[in-house]
């Protein structure tokens, strides 16, 4: 009888995934931009949620959501960040959320392919992200790094012009807890 419950649960596990957490303190939400195609802008967004489950030890069959709070954005210049809230590039007030939700995962030598649907401004589209996977000796932790390009003009925030490159680079880091 034992044996039956222990092969029941390991199927169910395999099935629904184990839930990891987020580990805040051990995470970021980076990105960065050229601006007048001299300087760079790194930025970030402070309140954000994550989580991710996974049956598999290879975490080829993860899958993660992602949502950070536009009002949160902080590129260590308040008028910059305020004026990134306003309607002509994130319209906060309309779209208060950026989110991501991963397809696929799928292993491509060390590292991973990770895709999924991003939505910003209301407007989604299919990205691929370069993923990272480090875990921790005990298994119960795992660092994640994700890390991508975008062209900010598909998702309409702000226009094509000569101050700001379109595409902006992704970072992601994340430490995630075996629950």
């Amino acid at each position: 009888m034992k044996k039956a419950l222990f092969l029941v649960f390991v199927s169910l596990s395999s099935v629904f995934g184990q839930s990891w957490s987020l580990d805040k303190a051990s995470s970021n939400v980076g990105f960065s931009i050229v601006h007048l195609k001299v300087s760079t802008v790194d930025g970030s967004f402070s309140t954000y949620e994550a989580a991710m489950t996974s049956a598999k030890k290879d975490f080829s069959d993860a899958v993660f959501e992602f949502s950070a709070d536009i009002v949160s954005i902080n590129t260590n210049s308040k008028s910059r960040d305020s004026h990134l809230k306003k309607d002509d590039y994130f319209n906060a007030a309309k779209y208060p959320k950026l989110t991501f939700k991963s397809a696929s995962v799928k292993k491509a030598g060390q590292a991973y392919k990770i895709t999924g649907n991003l939505t910003i401004k209301g407007v989604t589209k299919s990205v691929v992200l370069d993923g990272i996977f480090k875990p921790s000796a005990d298994g119960k932790s795992v660092e994640i790094t994700a890390t991508g390009e975008i062209n900010r003009i598909d998702f309409g925030v702000g226009t094509s012009g000569a101050s700001l490159n379109d595409e902006v680079k992704l970072k992601i880091s994340g430490k995630f807890n075996k629950q």
